[in-house]
């Protein structure tokens, strides 16, 4: 798959494919999906790719919105793209999703920020609140519908409360470690409105052994078959 990405903005990173690979045995096929804050939309056209989903990606930057849409033409995948901020979307203005897809920004207020405005855009929270966040989807969801996304591992006590506050149930979890020896710094995250399932603590996906990627990294990017392109609109 070939996706083009700015020179100078916001660019996916190997956390991305690490929640498509995460996400893929947990979506039926045909289904109906939304990406929030869909950036290059890599997230979503994977998962599309894979799953026949009938996708619609909400983007509020033009220029990231732009990129999502000629992705999805470049490599033959119907979705739907809509330049918004997903919190300002109104009930009726779209229909009720099977799941949510999100590689949401999730970098704290006080972490010192970039000043590119798509970077800004994709990397700090304050942009998309994870409780605002889960409120809102909530009315786009379908009544036992999943929302899957990754988060920072050490704000994962909160990730559960904020789940578990607005009706959603984590479901299956998956943690990733940059090295066996290093803490998780991602968490990855399958939950589900109106849902009594236990939870699924999945065993850790480690990025390196030794100076080179995991076997199961490799396999990752391998399935994924992306090729990168940076190019200016």
């Amino acid at each position: 798959m070939q996706i083009y990405q700015p020179l100078c903005g916001y660019a996916y990173n190997s956390d991305t494919l690490f929640l498509y690979h995460f996400a893929l045995p947990l979506i039926k096929e045909r289904s109906r999906a939304l990406e929030i804050g869909s950036g290059s939309g890599i997230l979503g056209l994977l998962c599309a790719r894979d799953r026949g989903l009938e996708l619609v990606m909400v983007e509020r930057e033009r220029e990231m919105a732009i990129y999502s849409e000629q992705n999805a033409r470049i490599n033959a995948i119907e979705a739907k793209v809509m330049e918004r901020d997903f919190l300002s979307l109104q009930i009726g203005e779209l229909a009720p999703f099977d799941l949510a897809l999100s590689n949401p920004p999730f970098y704290h207020r006080n972490v010192l920020k970039s000043q590119n405005p798509s970077i800004l855009a994709a990397r700090y929270e304050e942009n998309l609140p994870l409780k605002e966040c889960l409120l809102q989807l909530k009315r786009f969801l379908k009544p036992r519908g999943s929302f899957i996304f990754c988060f920072d591992a050490k704000q994962s006590d909160r990730v559960f409360f904020e789940l578990k506050e607005k009706g959603f149930n984590p479901e299956t979890v998956r943690f990733v470690h940059p090295r066996i020896t290093k803490e998780a710094t991602l968490i990855m995250v399958q939950a589900r409105l109106s849902s009594k399932s236990p939870l699924k603590v999945l065993p850790p996906l480690v990025v390196y052994e030794g100076e080179d990627y995991s076997s199961e990294a490799k396999s990752i990017f391998k399935a994924a078959r992306t090729h990168s392109i940076k190019c200016q609109l």
